[in-house]
C-alpha cells in the first residue's frame, strides 16, 4: 500500500468529506458536518438538548400527552 495523499478530500457514498469536516458515527449511522457548519450544528444539539430536558420533565409529571405534543411538534415547524 502507498499514500496517495494525506488530508486530502475523499468521497464516501457521494458525500464529499474534505480534511477538518467533523464526522459522528455510531451504530445508527455516519454524519459527515462540513467544518464550516460545525458550531452551527453544535448550537442546534445544544438546543434539541434543552428541549428534550424540558419534556421528560413533562413527562415525568405524567402530564397528558396533549400538554407534551406541542413541545415536540415546535422542532418541525
Amino acid at each position: 500500500m502507498q499514500a496517495v495523499e494525506i488530508n486530502g478530500p475523499v468521497t464516501l457514498h457521494d458525500v464529499l468529506v474534505e480534511s477538518g469536516d467533523l464526522i459522528v458515527a455510531d451504530d445508527s449511522g455516519v454524519c459527515a458536518i462540513p467544518a464550516d457548519k460545525a458550531e452551527y450544528v453544535l448550537e442546534k444539539c445544544r438546543s434539541i438538548i434543552k428541549e428534550e430536558e424540558v419534556m421528560r420533565e413533562v413527562i415525568d409529571k405524567d402530564v397528558p400527552i396533549s400538554e407534551l405534543r406541542p413541545l415536540y411538534r415546535k422542532r418541525y415547524s
